[in-house]
């Protein structure tokens, strides 16, 4: 459901200007004499067109959008590229106001040359093509794969979901983005990427449970031109509030000193660290919106024809698919041999049936409040400090629920409608921000 809007006059004695190669394009006049200015809508235009005998000799096609005439014009006569990103604004407003359950709009995710440049693997080959305007530009190019894309599919959209949402619940942000490049640290077969991510997991694992942390992520693997094989890791690391990290110095932050320590451990573990093999992304203070962003990110290589609701239940009476209810656009995540995606055993789904993530569960076992603060029982004198900056956030009523119970994700009970699945402030900010 990708838009792309460009505003174009109303004035129907107007004409667009001619497309390179003499086309007239679709919001220009085909040989049916019929022109996109005379129609509110595309898909009135396609179906004018339509029954005019179809778009003129030097069109591809007349129209780009999401009406039914239109849909039945692209499978006849295909769709014209030049025009897909010229869709009317109110059509598209319009399609925004009839879908507020989906996500019409779409997260615009950035590149960045430098990086993909310095990560590209030795494998791809720079080529210069040539841009519509006549500009050229230089590609990173890989050779095709045989193997299919490995989609993700609802099962495993559902899991990530649901892991993600325990994870927020108990005020476990996984806004902490670790995106790993395996041929820059020479791990090109599959057995090679197996043992360094289970590596990679270990030592994640060991450094927040040496510091008593619960260690929580979800991930992916992808396999892209312009990468390679790389893995993405959406986790959990203490951040606090503003008011909390006045009191630590640059040395002190947990995630100054966990981005410090991986970065180390891999070059332990790699025999040094290329330009663009390790990237760690994320505030020092902890951003619990960025969890579903990051959700987002993780899942954009998704089934496209996974329908998720039927017409019939649906609110505006049209399906809708896994793609609807993902923020960030599709991108084809290329052929991945190993375990595609996968969620953290603290939010797995034997951990949400005991109703707390794995780790936290100290923090449940007989809690006492004494002189004002709340403590657990067995801490010793020597731990009171730490124990206490723990319960600073993991205590407060705010964080986490009072007691614990048998956890069920709103996806997991039936819920396609976005304004329900996601935090009201992320919706917010994706709309802030487009």
């Amino acid at each position: 459901m990708n838009r792309y809007l460009m505003p174009v006059s109303r004035d129907s004695k107007k004409l667009k200007k001619p497309r390179r190669g003499g086309q007239s394009g679709t919001f220009g006049m085909g040989n049916s004499g019929i022109r996109r200015s005379d129609f509110l809508s595309n898909d009135d235009y396609a179906r004018a067109v339509h029954e005019a005998g179809g778009p003129g000799a030097d069109e591809v096609c007349a129209s780009d959008g999401f009406g039914p005439h239109t849909l039945l014009l692209q499978a006849i006569h295909g769709a014209n590229l030049d025009d897909k990103y010229e869709i009317f604004q109110a059509e598209f407003a319009s399609e925004v106001v009839d879908r507020p359950h989906v996500f019409v709009k779409k997260w615009k995710g950035r590149l960045r040359g430098g990086y993909l440049k310095a990560s590209a693997p030795s494998e791809t080959v720079v080529e210069t093509r040539t841009n519509p305007d006549g500009a050229a530009r230089q590609v990173l190019v890989m050779p095709k794969s045989d193997q299919a894309s490995r989609l993700i599919d609802e099962a495993e959209f559902a899991e990530l979901y649901s892991a993600c949402e325990f994870a927020h619940e108990f005020g476990l942000p996984l806004d902490t983005m670790i995106t790993i490049t395996w041929s820059l640290l020479d791990c090109r077969s599959d057995n090679d990427v197996k043992k360094g991510f289970q590596s990679l997991l270990k030592c994640i694992g060991d450094w927040l449970g040496q510091r008593g942390w619960p260690c929580a992520y979800i991930y992916c693997h992808e396999n892209s031109a312009a990468l390679g094989l790389h893995s993405h890791i959406a986790l959990f690391v203490p951040g606090g509030s503003p008011p909390g990290l006045k009191r630590l110095s640059a040395t002190e932050h947990p995630r100054r000193q966990f981005k410090a320590y991986l970065k180390k451990w891999v070059e332990r573990r790699f025999g040094g660290v290329a330009r663009g093999s390790v990237r760690i992304t994320g505030a020092l203070v902890e951003q619990p919106w960025l969890t579903f962003l990051r959700l987002g990110y993780i899942s954009k290589g998704f089934e496209r024809g996974a329908l998720v609701q039927s017409a019939k239940y649906a609110p505006d009476g049209r399906d809708v698919f896994l793609g609807d209810l993902i923020p960030f656009r599709w991108r084809d995540p290329g052929p991945v041999s190993v375990k595609r995606c996968g969620v953290s055993q603290s939010l797995g789904p034997t951990q949400r049936r005991t109703g707390v993530p794995g780790g936290l569960e100290r923090f449940y076992a007989d809690p006492v409040k004494l002189g004002g603060d709340l403590k657990l029982l067995g801490v010793s004198a020597v731990d009171a400090g730490k124990a206490r900056s723990d319960l600073d956030i993991w205590m407060k009523a705010d964080r986490r629920p009072a007691k614990p119970k048998r956890f069920k994700s709103a996806y997991e009970r039936g819920i396609r409608d976005v304004r329900e699945l996601y935090p009201q402030d992320f919706v917010d900010r994706l709309n802030l921000y487009r």
